[in-house]
């Protein structure tokens, strides 16, 4: 993954980093926020230092941060961005598909609909639209989002596949008087079918899979957010 400034300056990479296309939730990035599997550990450029995540999520926490003063959050959307594939692309022939701006605009469409829908639910904190000292913003994005589906074509009957498609959430909490990000998550995952079950591969069923995946990742922010308190408080620095 790479880095992404969500105030709005120009997109970058850095020299650690390679950006491959720049959540969800959860649905929140700061300056410079890279693929996963490539950031440094350690305290970061930002002040933020990576603590232990469950699985293959990694998180990044200001240290000596207080949750409990902040009551309300207003959720903030830095978009979904796709990884570059043209049509008949090594990257084809590699699995990688491009995706059409049709399904493009569904997956946002998707993406926009679940994620304010399951955060609305948290218990811990109110939803508003306006910030003040005791507001964090939650800020996602869906970074390097990628189509395992080959585009249907004259004369084939059908496709099977167990993976649909991957996608990368960033999640950050920020202080919203500040402007400081006080935690973030990085998260690579695949829509994937139940089991790896081999699955007809249409619009269908491809739409199916990314909303289950969007729905998986919307309702663990929901849950991180109601026991954040606790969640903080057992985090161990890598």
């Amino acid at each position: 993954m790479s880095t992404i400034n969500w105030r709005k300056t120009p997109m970058r990479t850095t020299h650690t980093l390679k950006l491959s296309l720049a959540f969800l939730t959860l649905g929140l990035l700061t300056a410079s926020l890279g693929n996963a599997q490539e950031q440094p550990s350690g305290p970061a450029w930002d002040g933020l230092v990576e603590v232990e995540g469950r699985g293959n999520t990694r998180v990044w926490v200001m240290p000596g941060v207080d949750m409990s003063t902040y009551t309300s959050i207003r959720l903030e959307s830095a978009g979904m961005h796709f990884r570059p594939v043209k049509r008949q692309s090594r990257s084809a022939r590699a699995g990688e598909f491009p995706i059409s701006d049709t399904n493009k605009k569904r997956l946002r469409a998707m993406a926009q609909e679940i994620f304010p829908e399951e955060l609305a639910k948290t218990k811990r904190f109110e939803v508003v639209d306006t910030d003040g000292p005791d507001t964090m913003i939650v800020k996602g994005a869906l970074l390097d989002v990628i189509s395992r589906v080959p585009p249907q074509q004259a004369g084939r009957s059908h496709t099977i596949v167990s993976v649909f498609g991957e996608a990368t959430l960033v999640i950050e909490f920020i202080d919203s008087q500040s402007g400081a990000v006080i935690a973030r998550a990085v998260e690579r995952r695949a829509a994937r079918t139940p089991g790896g079950q081999m699955r007809d591969a249409n619009s269908v069923t491809a739409q199916a899979e990314a909303r289950r995946l969007m729905r998986s990742w919307a309702t663990r922010l929901r849950v991180v957010l109601d026991e954040v308190d606790e969640v903080l408080d057992n985090l161990e620095p890598v």
